[in-house]
């Protein structure tokens, strides 16, 4: 559950093929920094194949996504700083 004031994609289409295009360019890699990361648009679909690091400067949306990762079982580690 994203925090008041978090900003998300305007229709799931347009995030889908966002995700699509950034899983793209990153390929295979097995170690991921998602930086302005957020509440976890990208961080936690890229989190089934990969640790991902996501950086944000806003505590609560790293809390979010810190929530969602620990309530999803199977995804890679995802570590957060808030900076």
């Amino acid at each position: 559950m994203p925090p008041p004031g978090a900003f998300l994609q305007a229709t799931a289409h347009g995030e889908a093929a966002l995700l699509d295009c950034v899983r793209a360019s990153v390929g295979g890699a097995a170690r991921i920094v998602d930086l302005f990361a957020g509440c976890g648009t990208f961080s936690l679909p890229l989190a089934e194949r990969a640790e991902i690091h996501a950086v944000e400067g806003e505590a609560a949306m790293l809390a979010a996504l810190d929530r969602g990762w620990r309530g999803v079982p199977g995804l890679k580690q995802v570590s957060t700083e808030t900076r």
